[in-house]
């Protein structure tokens, strides 16, 4: 091993994981090179401690740092959005944000769907139904990511930054921001799916008990739905759905 510091990130990692090793039936050490020391040595683990707090300082410093520049980016107005797990949007050739419009036909249902009247629980099943995977490709759709699908702001074009929160650089656990840390909006931040009047519509919506539909005009879910790869070597491939026809083939490859 190069360092300390290369091998983990705070010294009671370290510390538990050689005397783990060295407790083995047949002891193993470990080598560290830019000290030259072995941890089987009887005289290391005085060395190994002062050496691991140093470590543990460094991944602290570099954490602080990493912290700090995803800040300035927030006050800057310049978020950071990945996509892959974010349905109705996709990044260009060039790294921008862009409307996935097969994606977005999915978004709009939804939000169509439980302003006509349908529960979370009828347009999962409507979706199910239909066949459409979420946009991770799982086949089941739960409530939880209907609702989190209508209450996310990004759909009105609105970004919000620091929602959630690293705990500390050891544990790397995220939390939910409830005033802990200053939180930064960005308005028309990204292209909008959903009108804003809709979204707010939406919101006060969810407020309510939700009531059976009295309108009839139902909301049909997209039969035919073109799931396209966001990440990978395969970014950009579309997923085929073995329940398509011929006909249906090529009406996506038109």
């Amino acid at each position: 091993m190069k360092s300390v510091s290369r091998f983990a990130r705070n010294q009671l990692d370290f510390i538990g994981i050689y005397r783990e090793l060295k407790a083995l039936p047949n002891p193993v050490g470990i080598y560290i090179e830019d000290i030259n020391l072995n941890t089987l040595d009887t005289n290391s683990e005085f060395i190994l401690g002062v050496m691991s707090i140093v470590a543990q300082g460094e991944s602290e410093q570099k954490s602080a740092s990493i912290t700090w520049s995803v800040i300035e980016r927030f006050k800057r107005g310049i978020p950071i959005i990945p996509t892959h797990n974010l349905l109705g949007y996709t990044k260009d050739q060039y790294g921008r944000i862009v409307v996935d419009e097969s994606e977005a036909k999915i978004v709009r249902f939804i939000y169509d769907s439980y302003i006509e009247g349908m529960s979370a629980r009828e347009i999962a099943e409507s979706l199910m139904d239909s066949h459409i995977p979420t946009v991770t490709g799982l086949d089941n759709w739960s409530n939880l990511a209907i609702y989190n699908i209508l209450k996310n702001e990004k759909y009105k074009g609105e970004i919000i930054m620091q929602k959630t929160f690293t705990v500390d650089c050891f544990s790397h656990k995220s939390r939910k921001n409830n005033g802990e840390k200053p939180k930064y909006r960005l308005k028309n931040g990204i292209p909008s799916i959903i009108p804003e009047s809709r979204w707010d519509l939406v919101q006060e919506l969810l407020k309510l008990p939700r009531r059976k539909s009295k309108s009839t005009n139902k909301v049909i879910a997209p039969k035919l739905y073109i799931k396209k790869l966001k990440t990978g070597k395969l970014r950009d491939f579309v997923v085929l759905d073995p329940s398509w026809k011929t006909k249906d083939i090529k009406e996506v490859f038109k």
